[in-house]
């Protein structure tokens, strides 16, 4: 510590993913506030990010601010930095926490948190146009159309961007603050260099643990046992390296003693769902997916065809290498593990599998992110990634929620002994 006494140290060892700290405590605002934190940090062998924040959660957790307000990417000796969060008259709870993506150590001392004295001052225009432009996306496509609460959303933002110079204060605030504050629980804003990053599967996506190849194995009972983290990126060549990945998987398992399938989605959070079909294309067969029911009613479908996957005729993601045809595993049955850590694409994947004659569910409702997100392009490069419609299955049943198991286990290890136990009975 700079003045010789307790500071807080973060350590990570491994090189991709997260590791935190949070403590929470109660925390109110009177007014729609910008608030500082403040705090000294010093970064050692960091390769990745580090960065502390104040995510700010309503009386029914919903949150109203979150991400970095403080975020450094270098080694550094202890230098003090600070950055703004934002908080309205719901909030009833702050939760601060210290976060690493990737490896290293960080150490954080003297955090101190200060309102920021409202000042009025002027919208700039071409911030003001900007905010347009983003609220003209929600409203024509969001499946929030509470239009008396995304008034007043906009007013907020508005407030909140008063007196900024640049776009890059404008993005921090519909980052941090008014994307979260759509209250659909899925939504969410990249500005231009990150979507930049997440199309051209850089470092920091990398180190971030936002990409995760899926593991496997032929087990002693004749089980071929996948299991399919979480997984984001758009980067055609890890797209392929993904798809190549999970096929090797199958190709191992497809043996004589083959039995059946496990796929483990328990700690698949989401990320590209079309990457995962395609892979899982051999297991899941040809043919219709399912659907999403956008909110003015219309409806797309979700479609895999022998190493391609589309939107009704629209081609998403085609795979370059041969596909693998499965010689034993093809009939045979498929037990997916859901845990309430899977959310989005991985709740695509899990709608997926449902209504299959040969497939069954295991352990905990999901997460219930079980919303279409489009990439909604702004004029500068940022994105609007919006939940646009719901999901639904082959059957047409819309899920708004989690996505309850066909057998629910009271914890992982339970849910795959059940899926094993299904598996071996399907059988006899």
């Amino acid at each position: 510590s700079p003045n010789g006494k307790w500071a807080l140290k973060l350590t990570r060892t491994t090189p991709a993913g997260q590791g935190e700290f949070k403590q929470e405590f109660p925390f109110r605002s009177t007014t729609l506030s910008k608030y500082k934190i403040r705090c000294t940090m010093k970064a050692t062998n960091l390769k990745g990010r580090a960065g502390i924040g104040a995510r700010i959660l309503d009386a029914d957790d919903n949150t109203i601010c979150g991400y970095f307000a403080v975020a450094i990417t270098q080694d550094q000796d202890w230098r003090t930095t600070e950055g703004e969060f934002y908080a309205n008259t719901t909030a009833a709870k702050m939760r601060l926490f210290c976060v690493i993506e990737g490896e290293g150590e960080v150490g954080v001392d003297d955090v101190a948190i200060e309102q920021i004295p409202s000042v009025k001052a002027p919208l700039k225009k071409s911030i003001g146009k900007y905010i347009d432009e983003y609220f003209r996306l929600v409203r024509r496509y969001g499946i929030m159309r509470d239009t008396v609460r995304i008034d007043r959303l906009e007013a907020e933002t508005r407030q909140l961007c008063e007196g900024a110079k640049d776009l890059a204060y404008c993005h921090n605030i519909l980052k941090r603050y008014t994307t979260l504050n759509l209250l659909d629980g899925h939504s969410f804003f990249w500005t231009p260099a990150e979507w930049k990053d997440y199309n051209k599967g850089s470092g920091k996506v990398t180190l971030s643990g936002l990409v995760n190849c899926p593991t496997g194995r032929l087990d002693s009972q004749g089980i071929g046992q996948i299991k399919m983290p979480l997984f984001a990126s758009l980067d055609p060549g890890i797209l392929q390296q993904y798809v190549d990945s999970l096929q090797r998987i199958l190709r191992a398992c497809d043996t004589p003693e083959l039995r059946g399938w496990i796929l483990d989605l328990s700690e698949n959070q989401g990320g590209n769902a079309f990457a995962m079909l395609t892979a899982l294309g051999p297991l899941l067969g040809e043919g219709v997916c399912g659907y999403s029911r956008s909110a003015d009613g219309s409806q797309r479908t979700r479609i895999y065809q022998h190493g391609a996957t589309y939107w009704d005729q629209n081609l998403v993601l085609r795979q370059e290498s041969p596909v693998y045809a499965l010689k034993h595993g093809k009939d045979l049955p498929v037990a997916v593990i859901y845990s309430s850590q899977t959310g989005s694409a991985g709740e695509v994947v899990a709608i997926s599998f449902r209504g299959l004659p040969n497939s069954r569910s295991f352990g905990e409702p999901t997460a219930g992110a079980t919303t279409r997100v489009d990439n909604l392009q702004m004029r500068d490069g940022a994105t609007l990634n919006l939940a646009c419609g719901w999901d639904v299955d082959r059957n047409g049943i819309t899920y708004k929620g989690p996505i309850p198991p066909d057998e629910q286990s009271e914890n992982h290890e339970q849910a795959l002994k059940a899926a094993a136990n299904w598996i071996l009975t399907r059988n006899q």
